[in-house]
């Protein structure tokens, strides 16, 4: 039965697919990585009944996998979200552990193993991923493929990191398991521990490429370090939303500044033409900016990281936010600073020549309340702050994130916080998030 279902449920549609040179057949999407790999290896479990189905699959499979190595590039950041890179990347690595195992090549490259780096750096100290594009946040545990790519990636903290994270969470493990299919893996793969000298990671990080980031921390110990991640990139990739200047923060154990994720995906056209009629996949209902009450340009191009500081605090990078808003602003410039000595995270904006009012905001689940030029976030009998420095008069609001129709998800957990501007010359925007 097994085999009749490998050859009818797999096999046979994916010769299909590969005879009419479908999609995820030329490297497209995390699809490309799952499908390339589950074929493979099911054409090498019955390469002994069926030698044609193997020698018909596994060069053409390889082709795909090799394709898609450019998800990686040009410095390992995943353009589907770090949820995403679980997901492609595990099935990769199964392909690449088979063809290691059999004596073959098993072919990565420097932006494959540094996407172990990205990982690690998109990971807060709660566990959660910077969730961007349609990635979801994930559980804070590691995948086995991690293992197995740090163990190649020649930087000792990596290998450092996910032997941290397995054993912060060992105890959930004994009782409940690995939640990952995958997960007995790490028992081959688990890179060996490293030297304490040699495996002090650094705390900010940023990467270029279609989804460019910068990833700053006050320590890599404990679940209360304070940690911002945040992006420019493009909502013009596959699983892309209208997240372009968008960020995360993590302070005192807990998430303050959310990514709400995805919504439903069997939503009417979430795929296609009403994609971005969704509340979600919009800048309204992202920790960025809105000009004039409009959408972000769906088919932008990358917005660039154009300046930072990473090798001692403070850390600052500053992303060219303008290809996601033509016809909107004239210049757009935003920058985010970590101060770890201080606790303090700064996002500055220079808006130039915008075509309307300018709105910024954040989601959070926590209880805002109002006090002037502050806002105190509060949740389980924890607070941190947000104090308005510019403009000067911008007044503090708290709203729903209630999306405008009923079949999307409501969002009900959730409240945005937000400053508004008056067109003029230039807007600037200053926000201190403060934590005790």
């Amino acid at each position: 039965r097994y085999r009749e279902a490998m050859v009818a449920k797999a096999l046979q549609p994916g010769r299909e697919v590969y005879g009419k040179n479908g999609g995820w057949t030329r490297g497209t999407n995390n699809w490309s990585q799952v499908c390339a790999a589950g074929l493979a290896l099911a054409a090498v479990a019955l390469a002994e009944d069926d030698p044609e189905a193997y020698a018909f699959f596994l060069p053409r499979c390889t082709e795909t996998i090799d394709a898609s190595l450019r998800f990686y590039e040009p410095d390992g950041v995943y353009p589907e979200g770090p949820g995403y890179w679980a997901y492609g990347t595990s099935y990769h690595v199964l392909f690449l552990a088979m063809q290691e195992a059999a004596g073959r090549p098993a072919k990565t490259t420097p932006a494959m193993l540094r996407s172990t780096e990205f990982l690690a750096h998109a990971t807060g100290p709660t566990g959660l991923f910077f969730n961007f594009a349609d990635s979801g946040a994930g559980s804070g545990e590691p995948v086995a493929a991690y293992s197995w790519l740090a163990a190649r990636s020649g930087q000792p903290w990596v290998a450092g990191w996910v032997r941290a994270q397995l054993e912060q969470r060992a105890d959930e493990i004994k009782r409940k398991g690995g939640g990952d299919r995958f997960f007995p893996l790490h028992l081959l793969w688990l890179p060996p521990a490293p030297a304490a000298v040699a495996a002090a990671a650094p705390l900010a990080a940023t990467f270029t490429g279609p989804q460019a980031l910068a990833c700053f921390r006050s320590s890599w110990g404990g679940r209360d370090a304070l940690f911002v991640a945040a992006k420019g990139g493009t909502p013009a990739v596959s699983h892309g939303q209208m997240d372009v200047g968008s960020f995360v923060l993590d302070a005192l154990g807990e998430r303050w500044v959310h990514d709400l994720g995805t919504d439903d995906y069997n939503l009417p056209g979430y795929f296609g033409k009403q994609r971005f009629t969704y509340f979600r996949l919009q800048n309204l209902s992202h920790n960025t900016l809105v000009i004039d009450g409009r959408l972000q340009d769906a088919k932008a191009g990358p917005a660039p990281l154009v300046e930072s500081s990473t090798a001692k605090p403070p850390f600052s990078a500053t992303f060219d936010l303008a290809p996601a808003y033509p016809a909107q602003a004239k210049q757009l410039r935003r920058t985010f600073s970590l101060d770890p000595a201080a606790r303090r995270v700064r996002i500055a904006d220079r808006v130039g020549g915008p075509a309307g009012p300018v709105r910024w905001a954040i989601v959070t689940d926590a209880e805002a309340a109002v006090e002037g030029a502050v806002v105190h976030l509060r949740k389980r009998g924890k607070e941190i702050t947000l104090t308005r420095l510019a403009p000067d008069g911008a007044a503090w609001a708290v709203l729903p994130a209630k999306p405008p129709t009923d079949k999307e998800n409501q969002n009900n957990r959730h409240r945005m916080v937000v400053l508004d501007a008056a067109a003029a010359a230039e807007v600037a925007f200053e926000v201190e998030i403060a934590v005790p």
